[in-house]
């Protein structure tokens, strides 16, 4: 079974799970936004800022750090679930190796766990530090679902404005 085979069970009856990329490099199921090299970094804004979970398998791809760095820019950190495999663990592709991986993703201000020497999940506050970490992940329905449903909860509360912040009523009374 391939990741996102087992993302679209995770989600399914709660989300859609939406890819993007050319006709021959999407594998697996849910909805795919064919688009050429000229339109995805459009497609991939306009979803983006829609999303409610992103989830990303980081590498040294150019688009995939492309699309990290935005998402930086644009702070939305706390949307962003990580998963890390173990061809990550493993170190055998320099593109997908932690110790490379790293330093590329800090200069966009994504914060990793330090211990990263396993499969994992990884899911991040709003300032990019590491809200959860799930090592040794095993990569089931049931992890993934949870962390998704972790990723979501965050971005549901990120929404509200604590107490002491909000503006008072005409009668100067906090509401």
């Amino acid at each position: 079974m391939d990741l996102e085979e087992l993302l679209l069970q995770a989600i399914a009856g709660d989300a859609a799970l939406a890819a993007i990329g050319r006709i021959s490099d999407i594998v697996g199921a849910g909805k795919k936004i064919i688009a050429g090299d000229d339109e995805w970094r459009d497609y991939f804004d306009m979803l983006s800022e829609r999303a409610a979970c992103i989830i990303s398998v980081p590498s040294l791809h150019p688009s995939t750090l492309w699309e990290l760095d935005q998402l930086a820019k644009r702070s939305l950190f706390s949307k962003v679930l990580m998963i890390f495999t173990g061809l990550h663990a493993s170190g055998k592709d320099p593109r997908y190796a932690i110790g490379n991986l790293a330093p590329e993703l800090k200069r966009s201000d994504w914060d990793l766990p330090t211990d990263l020497t396993t499969t994992s999940l990884v899911s991040f506050a709003p300032k990019g530090v590491v809200s959860f970490h799930h090592a040794d992940s095993g990569f089931n329905k049931r992890h993934i679902s949870r962390m998704i449903a972790t990723v979501l909860a965050q971005q549901i509360t990120s929404q509200f404005t604590p107490r002491d912040e909000r503006p008072a009523l005409e009668t100067g009374q906090p509401f």
